[in-house]
Parts: structure tokens; C-alpha cells; sequence
């Protein structure tokens, strides 16, 4: 029991763990899905608008906000408040993901999370 790492320490490293990886996902995970998922053979530019990266920015704050807060304080109002903002930020992580712009030969298309 010495040497076991006890809950707030658990939390607290998950949050320093999140912290460090937020600026790498928060850029790299928009552009490597519409690379990814949305390029097509006659796009001659495929563009991630700037919108995707904030809102990925946002959605994982908010779970290092609420790591730091579990690590703070535990009781079941902040256990269920926790479980309410981490599914809502998968939730606008999910929609960063969604918005692309993309020239082709022939049009322009824009793809926005909300149509």
C-alpha cells in the first residue's frame, strides 16, 4: 500500500497527460480526418477551416477542466456534473471533426457541422 498511487494522483496525472497531448490532437486529429475521410480524386484543395481546431481545443480543455476538478474534490454531484461535460465534449469533438472545404475542378464545396 506504500507505493500505490492513490485516486487524486490518478486523476492529476491523467490531466497532465491530456494537457500534453491537447496541442498535438487539437491540430493533427482535424487535418489527418479530412485528409483521411473527405478527399476525392478530382479535389484540387481540401481545406480544414479554422472553426475545427478551436472547437477541438475547447472539448479537450474541458477534460483536463474536469480531471483537475475530480482530482480537487470527489462527491457524486461533481462524479455526475464530470460525466455531463466529458459527453459533451466528445459531443463538440465529434462535430470539430465534421466541417470541411474543398475546391474542385468543376465547384466548391463547403461541408459545415450543422448541415
Amino acid at each position: 500500500m506504500l507505493h500505490a498511487l492513490s485516486v487524486r494522483a490518478k486523476y492529476f496525472i491523467a490531466a497532465l497527460i491530456v494537457a500534453i497531448l491537447t496541442p498535438f490532437l487539437a491540430f493533427f486529429t482535424p487535418l489527418t480526418i479530412s485528409q483521411t475521410f473527405y478527399a476525392h480524386r478530382e479535389d484540387v484543395v481540401l481545406m480544414t477551416p479554422p472553426s475545427n481546431f478551436i472547437m477541438l481545443l475547447i472539448a479537450l480543455g474541458l477534460i483536463f477542466v474536469v480531471l483537475i476538478v475530480l482530482g480537487l474534490k470527489r462527491n457524486p454531484n461533481i462524479y455526475t456534473l464530470a460525466c455531463v461535460i466529458i459527453i459533451s465534449s466528445i459531443v463538440l469533438g465529434y462535430y470539430s471533426l465534421l466541417s470541411y472545404s474543398a475546391i474542385q475542378k468543376d465547384q466548391i464545396v463547403f461541408q459545415q457541422y450543422h448541415h
